[in-house]
């Protein structure tokens, strides 16, 4: 059996998914608009829906999904991305299959070792990795699903992970 990993950058435009399996992982972007659905609830149903789809929820060890960045000058858009984020959250609780939330400043100290990497610089640590990323969404996905790789594999006593790498993933399991 071949378990599997998965990271999540959560968006209402474009989210990252990627799983990955043994060595391989798959890359998918969802890319949504307002104007292609009758409301905002059949919107994130799509999404979590594509979400399930991609994952196709056998042997997932583990999920790693970004936490929203909550700012004060867009608080009605800040609703709309915690519902799309709860929404998933809810559909992996009910399947019991284990998450950890990451801020957004860990996952680019894991994936850059530093925690204000631009979204170019997040690409760029994909690419220097060997990963064909289409955009940044998927970049911050496949970082995720490492983090949630090395989480396991810390579990297992077959952790690698060292530096602010390992720092980041004791600080995501509560470590520190």
């Amino acid at each position: 059996m071949i378990t599997r990993f998965v990271g999540l950058d959560m968006s209402l435009s474009g989210t990252g998914v990627c799983v990955g399996m043994g060595e391989d992982v798959n890359l998918k972007t969802i890319k949504t608009k307002p104007a292609e659905f009758p409301n905002f609830y059949r919107r994130v149903d799509y999404i979590v829906n594509e979400i399930l789809l991609a994952c196709s929820l056998q042997d997932i060890e583990m999920v790693c999904i970004e936490k929203p960045f909550i700012s004060k000058s867009s608080m009605g858009s800040n609703d709309k991305l915690i519902y799309l984020g709860m929404s998933i959250r809810k559909e992996l609780c009910y399947r019991q299959i284990p998450f950890f939330d990451v801020h957004v400043s860990h996952l680019k100290i894991y994936a850059t070792g530093k925690g204000n990497s631009k979204k170019h610089v997040m690409v760029k640590a994909a690419e220097m990795q060997g990963i064909e990323v289409k955009d940044d969404n998927q970049a911050d996905a496949y970082f995720l699903c490492q983090i949630a790789r090395a989480i396991i594999m810390e579990r297992n006593g077959q952790g690698t992970t060292r530096g602010k790498a390992k720092e980041v993933i004791d600080k995501v399991t509560g470590k520190f």
